[in-house]
């Protein structure tokens, strides 16, 4: 019995035009711990970095809006001041729970469907989002979860994962070790026997480039980018990058 279904991205149309169900983006942006602290919130031409994400992320099509998901703790302050200034959903939940944190996100929007993206993606391509999200919405009667990393032909940096609230939910009552709430998905990806699970890939692998805020001195190469492509499309793609990084010989663990 197949773990998952794969779906090959060359094969999903760029556009959806199809509504989904109450859906809305949840970013998990939490710093964990004092020296990963807000490495999303450093600034690039004066703007953090968490508001390039924000931006991307609203280019996204059929979709009722964003959330930032963050924690209680002082470290994430900074966060909560920024989504309160510029008038961002959010929700601030625990720090140690990560998971509950998310699904009480999720349920005080009343959503059906959730986007996953995490903080530490500033260049992630808003037409793979669609692209996921065409997927689902194409197969809903197929899946419960739907992501690009269980195959991994992407970047890092480029994470989409898209559940069902009700998936969610059956992984926040049943989820005991710690190892399944300090991330929002592993108890849902490790039990394809539960829930219908389902991969988006891409024939060129691409999973060697690393384009995420995993350590602050992924800073650098995120801020040349973006100084590189912003003004000239602030719509950059994932090809576009991989160019710029490309060319430049940088970023290729």
């Amino acid at each position: 019995m197949e773990k998952f279904k794969t779906f090959d991205i060359a094969e999903i149309p760029t556009n959806c035009p199809l509504a989904f169900y109450p859906c809305m983006i949840i970013v998990q942006a939490s710093s964990h711990s004092q020296d990963q602290a807000n490495k999303f919130m450093k600034e690039v031409n004066g703007r953090p970095l968490l508001a390039y994400l924000i931006e991307r992320l609203r280019y996204v099509q059929h979709i009722e809006g964003i959330v930032v998901a963050t924690s209680t703790s002082p470290i994430d302050d900074q966060v909560a001041s920024f989504c309160k200034e510029h008038s961002l959903h959010s929700f601030r939940g625990s720090e140690d729970d990560v998971l509950q944190r998310f699904y009480m996100a999720a349920e005080s929007f009343d959503l059906e469907v959730i986007v996953k993206i995490n903080a530490d993606s500033p260049l992630i391509d808003p037409k793979l989002i669609d692209k996921a999200l065409f997927c689902m919405r194409s197969h809903y009667d197929e899946l419960d979860y739907l992501s690009n990393t269980l195959q991994l032909t992407f970047p890092k940096g480029m994470e989409v994962e898209i559940f069902r609230f009700e998936a969610l939910k059956q992984a926040v009552f049943h989820a005991k070790d710690v190892s399944a709430r300090n991330e929002v998905t592993p108890f849902i990806t490790a039990h394809p026997k539960k829930f219908r699970l389902g991969t988006i890939f891409q024939k060129e692998d691409q999973s060697g480039y690393h384009l995420a805020l995993t350590a602050q001195e992924d800073v650098q190469l995120i801020k040349k980018v973006i100084q590189e492509l912003y003004p000239i499309k602030p719509e950059f793609t994932l090809a576009d990058v991989i160019r710029f990084v490309s060319a430049s010989g940088v970023c290729v663990d």
